[in-house]
């Protein structure tokens, strides 16, 4: 059997505290930055969608205004 001084156990110890503590770090940024980013993506489609409607009733109220005075 092997015996550790107690220099290598604290090590050891002190390592798989850190490498825990950081693992747990990136899980939940990662977790947050995926939540994040699809809501960017939602917003950002609910603008383009806004813009685009508003062009468009735009572009139609001009065509109808242009019939009525046809008419």
């Amino acid at each position: 059997m092997v015996r550790l001084s107690l220099k290598y156990k604290l090590l050891i110890v002190f390592l798989l505290v850190v490498v825990s503590g950081i693992s747990t770090f990136f899980f939940f940024t990662r977790r947050t930055f995926l939540a994040d980013k699809k809501l960017f993506v939602l917003e950002l489609n609910n603008k383009t969608l806004k813009a685009t409607t508003s062009e468009i009733k735009l572009e139609l109220k001009g065509r109808l205004d242009e019939l009525q005075v046809v008419l």
